[in-house]
């Protein structure tokens, strides 16, 4: 509701016939509307209300001096614009004209002169004869095999006489690969980082040398000598073998000697034998006496096959690493046979 008070209750229907309605009031009577104050300019205005029908060319024309007339009507309403007078120095006015992204346009006697400014290669273009610009374009539309096959053959020429005259610095003609190492971009000599490589390598060859010389044994390396010996006698003799060869039977009677297999009854014979030829050899001093150990417990086999000393008591005092050794070659030859034989099952 409005903040205006009524002398009396009014219902909704009233209240908007006396605020939207005809405009009376709580008594009936109509309102009275203030009048609008006309003008001083509506009363003075320029334009006059013709009844009858006239012709144009009885009005009086005005005359129009120039398009700013048009837009503006009476030559005293124009704008008035004052000249600003550039008091800079001349060095700043031509650099603002160099800096400047505005372009002069030439009349049609200054595009004909060719100017100083335009390079040396357009010049020589400009100066080129029409028939040999001509010459250089390609042909277009409907075109024969032969024209074609000549065109690509000009162009290519083209193209090879211009990068001959280049610098070779500029085309990269006769220059080296330039590797580049991936992560840092650096250039990478090749042939330095293979001869450091080689280098590397030597020295890592000589140092496993070196360690392996200092941890093997003398026996070890006894034994290395002399399977290189044999190996070099073996080269040089024929790959025939005949039953009268020496070598090899004194070879296979030392492996019978020193093997003793499950089960052979000629192992006993052989064994005797040994040991009545070894007295006989202490006997006849052929060889140095020496004492073996002969003892009722048997020795536990070690990986260099080194007997113990004659007065050897019979009690084991090693840590359990030969027992261990061989149980590790026993155990590693086991899954080796099993798993060829599983590989062979289904055959």
């Amino acid at each position: 509701m409005s903040s205006k008070s009524y002398p009396r209750p009014i219902d909704h229907k009233e209240y908007l016939r006396i605020k939207y309605g005809a405009g009376e009031d709580l008594n009936g009577k109509p309102k009275k509307r203030r009048k609008k104050e006309i003008d001083e300019i509506s009363k003075e205005t320029n334009f006059k209300i013709f009844d009858d029908d006239i012709e144009l060319k009885k009005i009086r024309k005005k005359k129009v001096i120039d398009d700013l007339d048009v837009y503006f009507g009476v030559q005293e309403d124009r704008p008035v614009v004052e000249d600003v007078i550039d008091e800079r120095p001349l060095a700043l006015k031509h650099k603002d004209g160099k800096n400047s992204k505005w372009k002069p346009l030439h009349d049609d006697k200054d595009e004909d002169e060719t100017s100083t400014d335009v390079p040396v290669k357009m010049r020589s273009v400009v100066g080129e004869n029409k028939a040999d610009i001509k010459k250089k374009k390609v042909n277009h539309g409907l075109t024969s095999a032969g024209e074609m096959r000549e065109e690509r053959k000009r162009l290519k020429e083209e193209e090879a006489r211009m990068l001959e005259k280049l610098d070779p610095q500029l085309t990269g003609k006769g220059a080296k690969s330039v590797y580049r190492d991936k992560k840092t971009g650096r250039v990478r000599d090749l042939e330095k980082e293979a001869a450091r490589e080689k280098e590397k390598e030597a020295k890592h060859a000589a140092e496993r040398q070196k360690f392996k010389e200092k941890t093997a044994g003398l026996k070890q390396i006894e034994e290395t000598k002399k399977r290189i010996e044999d190996e070099a006698i073996e080269m040089e003799k024929p790959l025939a073998r005949y039953e009268d060869d020496a070598d090899l039977e004194a070879h296979l009677k030392e492996l019978c000697a020193n093997r003793e297999l499950h089960d052979d009854p000629m192992a006993a014979y052989f064994r005797e034998k040994k040991q009545q030829k070894d007295k006989e050899d202490e006997l006849s001093g052929d060889k140095k006496s020496k004492l073996v150990y002969k003892g009722s417990v048997p020795a536990p086999p070690n990986r260099f096959n080194i007997p113990p000393g004659h007065r050897w008591d019979g009690v084991n005092r090693s840590n359990g690493y030969e027992q261990k050794y061989f149980a590790s070659l026993a155990e590693k030859e086991a899954i080796k046979e099993e798993a060829y034989r599983w590989s062979t099952e289904d055959m």
